[in-house]
């Protein structure tokens, strides 16, 4: 959802919004009035789509049909979950909107992680297999590091630690 359709004309989604402003945006859509059926699924329905748009690219470096369904089936109980965490704290104050308008602002705020899981995703089909499951370089430079290799890795350390458990 990249547009809203608003009186004024489209503008840029709320997710998108989000990602520049976040205290404007979230005051701005808690004003607004309103609910419904729709507004009650369409962004836990797009955090499913993307789930399985990024299960599909990950299993297979491109987008299928299939795949996607099939990771929007898998990956249906977090949007899932995070209704039912919301619905249990949203009964815990005083209802200053519609339960349908607070899941609606709630999800918008997935944008930073799904812009980051989604450019994740898409660097890694750029990837060869090799390079996409080979570790991060900074981890080797970390590896390497004299101090923690000292620590961690040295040959034995397993046994050492069983030692001292008797």
């Amino acid at each position: 959802m990249l547009t809203d359709l608003s009186r004024d004309g489209p503008q840029l989604s709320a997710e998108v919004r989000v990602l520049h402003s976040p205290a404007a945006v979230f005051r701005e859509l808690s004003q607004k009035r309103g609910g419904g059926a729709w507004m009650l699924v369409r962004r836990p329905l797009l955090l499913a789509f993307t789930l399985g748009w990024l299960v599909s690219l990950q299993a297979s470096g491109r987008l299928s049909a299939p795949l996607i369904a099939d990771g929007a089936l898998s990956f249906a109980f977090v949007p899932v979950f995070e209704m039912a965490a919301l619905a249990a704290v949203d009964r815990l104050g005083p209802r200053r909107m519609s339960f349908a308008r607070a899941v609606d602002l709630f999800f918008s705020g997935n944008a930073p992680w799904l812009l980051w899981m989604i450019a994740f995703a898409t660097l890694r089909c750029l990837q060869t297999p090799r390079q996409a499951t080979a570790p991060p370089v900074f981890l080797l430079g970390f590896w390497s590091c004299r101090s923690f290799r000292s620590r961690c890795g040295r040959p034995g350390s397993i046994s050492t630690s069983s030692e001292y458990d008797r």
